[in-house]
């Protein structure tokens, strides 16, 4: 995880998600140093990475459409 967030989501908001789905998917491990943590993905976390990189690529594909949409709505067109 990076230091800054990720993909526009804010620290505190993925610590906070973190936090409450820590028995699912990531694992969460306070270190010695205070205010620092490690996450690392649990098994069932490693299992999505084939699941969320079709996405990731379903969305590269379909950005352009995607986007055209939001547009769309946003203007009430």
């Amino acid at each position: 995880m990076t230091r800054g967030g990720a993909a526009g989501f804010s620290r505190w908001t993925l610590t906070t998600a973190a936090k409450t789905a820590e028995d699912r998917v990531p694992e969460r491990r306070p270190l010695t140093v205070p205010s620092r943590v490690e996450y690392t993905l649990t098994e069932p976390g490693r299992a999505l990475r084939v699941t969320i990189s079709g996405l990731c690529d379903w969305t590269q594909q379909f950005l352009g459409q995607i986007e055209a949409s939001r547009h769309r709505f946003d203007t009430g067109r």
